[in-house]
């Protein structure tokens, strides 16, 4: 038996951990009786609240994996058929699969909505996102008024609902496989009306993230009926799954490549995990399809994110250098003085000068603004930092700290063509 995992913090002794009736692993929080689909670290007990390490991602995981948990399950539930055995769509288990799905579902329409609106910045999007987020998006913190984002979160719930409640009635029927044929129709309905707003939509735009997540569980949802079906249709389940992981790992491409460490590290952060669980749902039912014996539950290194920018987006936290005093922070303005030889062998560095041939004498100082704009900033004549942190703004600002990201996401996508940020290097040039 595994570990529970404490979901709603406490003592791990409010937990308990149950198989259920599609034979996958959850855990059940006893005070309340609420259950979750099971999210254990491997080979060891919890003594506290399992985090991703880096930002609090733990209400954006729950969100994610909420749709990759059902589409997994449900197929491992749809395997019982062989041996004759119905599933109770009553049974808690099953129950909180619907449920989790449910709450993505809803937490994905909100993103539209906040992303696709014209009536903030991106940073203030995310902003409101992040405080959403929190709650599991249970409390609204800004009202949307704009009419075509409004539209476009109620065509969401639709056509993504309407889609749930077939697949409520397919895994009833299990395993009769009466409801297969419609949960196809309904499935490939949905990704088309998905792909046709995909069109619209520019690659690597982050308001395309509900959307793939969408598209995911249309995917899913199609996949599993043809593995229930069997035979020649295994082979379309295949197909679709593995197109579905190309789509995901081009949307993640698109939005980090070419832009700033300030963009993929302070704006987006969220967003790309998210693009990272959908990919690694989709490689956990690839594995689960080759080697059915595995348990299904999803492990703590499954849902860490660590980017290595913490310490980055610390150095932004508006209310840590509003906080302090003007003498204690450095705005756009100030000018940076350039005076060892550790300072030029940084700004060498920092602006790709040639090392044989610079003059030290030619550059004196620096002024915070050039960092900012360097690494991104969206409003480097308006930046202020606090003075202990420009020792770390500058190693954020060169190159290397760009590099580690992409090996970092790199690693994580496996793209034929590797990531580039802007004010990276080229690896070729560099002879990586």
């Amino acid at each position: 038996m595994v570990n529970p995992y404490p979901f709603k913090g406490g003592n791990i002794s409010n937990y308990e951990t149950f198989i259920g009736q599609a034979g996958t692993y959850n855990t059940r929080h006893i005070p309340t009786g609420e259950s979750i689909p099971c999210v254990q670290p491997p080979h060891q007990a919890i003594d506290t609240v399992v985090q991703p390490s880096g930002l609090d991602m733990l209400p954006i995981a729950n969100l994610a994996l909420g749709v990759l948990n059902l589409g997994v399950g449900v197929y491992n539930a749809s395997k019982l058929r062989k041996i004759g055995k119905k599933l109770d769509r009553n049974h808690e288990q099953i129950q909180s699969y619907f449920g989790s799905i449910q709450k993505a579902l809803n937490g994905q329409q909100r993103t539209l909505e906040v992303l696709a609106c014209n009536q903030y910045n991106l940073s203030q999007k995310m902003d409101i996102l992040r405080q959403e987020m929190h709650s599991e998006f249970e409390h609204v913190v800004r009202e949307i008024r704009d009419t075509e984002a409004n539209r476009r979160r109620r065509e969401y719930y639709a056509n993504t609902h309407e889609l749930l409640e077939v697949y409520e009635r397919f895994v009833d029927h299990l395993p009769d496989l009466v409801e297969a044929d419609r949960l196809i129709d309904r499935a490939e309905r949905l990704e088309s009306l998905v792909q046709a707003e995909l069109n619209q939509i520019t690659l690597g735009e982050p308001c395309r993230l509900p959307l793939v997540t969408a598209l995911s569980f249309s995917v899913r949802a199609k996949v599993d009926a043809f593995e229930a079906k069997g035979g020649k249709y295994l082979d379309s389940a295949d197909k679709a799954m593995q197109k579905l992981k190309a789509q995901i790992c081009r949307e993640a491409y698109a939005l980090c490549h070419g832009h700033s460490l300030y963009f993929v590290g302070v704006q987006m952060p969220e967003i790309i995990y998210q693009y990272a669980l959908l990919h690694r749902g989709v490689n956990k039912g690839l594995h689960l399809r080759c080697e059915p014996e595995l348990d299904f539950a999803f492990y703590q290194d499954e849902i860490k994110w660590d980017d290595g920018l913490d310490e980055f987006r610390n150095l932004f936290d508006k209310a840590v250098i509003n906080a302090v005093q003007d003498s204690e922070r450095i705005i756009e303005k100030t000018k940076i003085n350039l005076k060892t030889l550790a300072d030029y062998d940084w700004y060498i560095r920092f602006a790709n000068e040639d090392r044989l041939n610079f003059d030290i004498h030619s550059r004196q100082t620096i002024q915070l603004s050039e960092i900012l704009k360097k690494i991104g900033h969206p409003t480097p004549v308006e930046g202020a930092i606090r003075k202990c942190d420009l020792n770390a703004l500058m190693l954020f600002a060169l190159p290397e700290a760009a590099q580690k990201f992409e090996d970092y996401v790199q690693d994580e996508f496996k793209w034929a063509e590797r990531l580039q940020l802007a004010g990276s290097r080229d690896r070729k040039v560099l002879g990586d």
